[in-house]
């Protein structure tokens, strides 16, 4: 079995999807049509996480989408792909997971609802000290 995707070291966050795909074939290269194929996300110890299969098309080619979880800690994972048929040699890839960006939006939130609270609040001092101010007469 060969990898097309994802490259060795790819670096990825949590909640993106991993494309993983390849094709089944035989030492000859002809392809091996019609094998379900599963990719398994694990941790370098080997514990599964998240895992999908598919079936190898009339190419021997397939192709799987894996999401890594929200909460997801940064560091090395595999992702190992095999098939059904004891006979198909396996195949493994090393991803990287890292911490997701960080977001100006909340400072951002925070400094648009200061300055809106502010506005607000000098705008009704100026209304309340043109109230206080001598009648108008026309």
């Amino acid at each position: 079995m060969l990898l097309d995707t994802p490259e060795p070291r790819m670096a990825f966050h949590p909640g993106d999807v991993i494309a993983v795909s390849g094709r089944v074939i035989e030492l000859t290269g002809a392809p091996i049509v019609d094998v379900f194929v599963n990719a398994t996300l694990r941790t370098v110890a080997g514990s599964s996480i998240q895992s999908s299969g598919t079936m190898s098309d009339n190419g021997g080619q397939f192709f799987v989408a894996i999401t890594l979880p929200a909460g997801l800690d940064a560091g090395t994972y595999l992702v190992t792909v095999d098939a059904a048929d004891p006979g198909i040699q396996d195949a493994e890839v090393q991803i990287l997971v890292r911490s997701p960006p960080s977001s100006p939006l909340p400072g951002l939130l925070a400094f648009v609802v200061v300055l809106t609270v502010a506005t607000v609040v000098a705008v009704l001092a100026i209304l309340r000290g043109r109230r206080k101010g001598p009648p108008v007469c026309p």
